[in-house]
């Protein structure tokens, strides 16, 4: 046997030793997904058409700062992981573009028993549409730096009490399909779970035009941004003249039919200046002569007295 061959044999035993020590194992990166089982709260019809995967049926979200809730996620994360991070995705739109405030909570009492810091989470403008024009909508991050929390335990995850807390800033209407957590975390052994929120449908904003898409709604175009004022608005509908929308060639765009400063072909209405009819003029010149008249009838009344 050659020197360099047990030298190979030696070096592969010691790291097969290192690696089976305790405490010196690989952790594992995991991600887990699941979708909101319960709502409760301000919403619309008591949130009934939150939980589960998107269906094209959406609850609006109550009134400016009333609580709306989401919870009962259904986690099973190993209880001697750690968790990570953790990122909120909500299938919504909102008929101008707005944000909301969000924070996790332990129990959706009323009011819920809320943990960490409030964020915000910006939900695209999607116009004022059906649900079926929805979009992901997300932010998230490491639990300390971002959630503000010391740390997040299994347990408390995969409680059924456990969910996320929105609520509303502005008076625009916000409507919501389907809201979804992923959370990272780390295990010291064991297959890697790597799952994410929506990974199994397609929408307007997912970048491909489907007709219909897994809501039933039929795109038009998809340009995968949020931007309503190019080619394709975040509706997934073509730009046009009407939409309410200013885009390349119009001067102004105030929805259908117009307004009095903006005309229906989208072109500036600017005051002109009044000409009038011969009718007019004639009642005009009529005014003036009958005033020449009065004046002379009155200067021959004083010079007869």
């Amino acid at each position: 046997m050659s020197k360099i061959t047990s030298f190979s044999i030696v070096l592969i035993a010691i790291i097969t030793t290192l690696v089976s020590m305790p405490g010196l194992s690989v952790a594992v990166d995991n991600t887990e997904a699941s979708y909101a089982g319960s709502a409760g709260g301000d919403w619309s019809g008591g949130g009934s058409n939150v939980p589960g995967l998107p269906d094209g049926a959406c609850a609006n979200m109550g009134a400016v700062d009333k609580a709306n809730t989401a919870y009962n996620f259904g986690f099973s994360i190993p209880g001697g992981a750690t968790i990570t991070a953790l990122r909120a995705k909500i299938f919504a739109g909102a008929s101008d573009g707005q944000d909301v405030n969000m924070q996790l909570f332990t129990n959706p009492s009323d009011p819920p028993t809320t943990i960490g810091d409030v964020k915000v989470l910006s939900v695209a403008a999607v116009g004022s549409g059906n649900c079926q024009s929805s979009v992901v909508n997300s932010t998230g991050g490491d639990i300390t730096t971002f959630w503000g929390l010391g740390s997040l335990t299994p347990a408390t995850v995969n409680d059924s009490n456990f969910g996320i807390l929105f609520t509303k800033i502005a008076t625009s209407q916000v409507k919501v399909d389907s809201i979804c957590m992923e959370i990272d975390y780390t295990t010291a052994e064991g297959d890697a779970t790597q799952e994410s929120c929506f990974e199994t449908i397609t929408y307007c904003g997912d970048g491909v035009v489907q007709t219909p898409n897994t809501v039933g709604f039929f795109e038009e175009c998809d340009d995968g941004n949020q931007v309503n004022t190019d080619s394709c608005t975040n509706a997934c509908t073509t730009a046009a003249c009407g939409d309410g929308y200013v885009q390349a060639g119009e001067q102004c765009d105030d929805g259908p039919g117009g307004s009095s400063t903006c005309s229906s072909n989208c072109k500036i209405i600017t005051p002109s200046t009044v000409v009038p009819t011969m009718t007019e003029w004639g009642m005009i010149i009529f005014i003036i002569l009958a005033g020449i008249g009065s004046i002379y009838y009155l200067r021959r009344q004083r010079r007869t007295r």
